[in-house]
């Protein structure tokens, strides 16, 4: 991130994104899942989240998932530089929330925009344990990864 030396490059950027994703025919966290991602929202203890979170995206299809995992790493590495980008993870969660998982004709607007605002930065901050499964497909290479040559991530869920 240190080359874009401008906020103009990584809005242009954060634009491309949102707009691929509010074009996608079935957005990423889809209606059909919604009720599930918002009863787990207002858990507080991050294994059960992690947990329950990974029951639900296991029901995906490993395309999705893999496309998901990836969007995830990338943003949680955006948010990693939050002082030079002001984009730390609620501030990503407020961009990319209503494109990734729109709230559904029907719904309460304001008693939803704020639980999938923490749904959107939880699975930001979590992307390394919620996507811990093994599946085949790209993985984002971070940019301290990059510098270092390892991957050093945990498993919050490990005993």
């Amino acid at each position: 991130f240190a080359c874009m030396m401008d906020g103009n490059q990584i809005n242009s950027v954060a634009g491309v994104l949102k707009s691929y994703f509010r074009k996608l025919n079935e957005p990423l966290f889809s209606e059909e899942y919604f009720d599930q991602f918002m009863n787990i929202t207002n858990i507080r203890e991050n294994v059960e989240f992690v947990m329950k979170a990974r029951d639900i995206v296991r029901q995906w299809s490993e395309p999705h998932i893999v496309v998901t995992r990836y969007l995830f790493y990338f943003l949680n590495d955006l948010s990693q530089y939050s002082e030079e980008t002001q984009m730390d993870p609620y501030n990503i969660a407020i961009c990319f929330g209503p494109t990734l998982c729109p709230i559904p004709e029907g719904k309460d607007l304001v008693q939803h925009t704020n639980l999938v605002n923490d749904l959107i930065k939880n699975f930001l901050i979590f992307c390394d344990d919620i996507f811990h499964d093994e599946i085949e497909g790209p993985l984002y290479i971070r940019t301290e990864d990059l510098d270092t040559g390892h991957d050093d991530q945990e498993d919050v869920t490990k005993d």
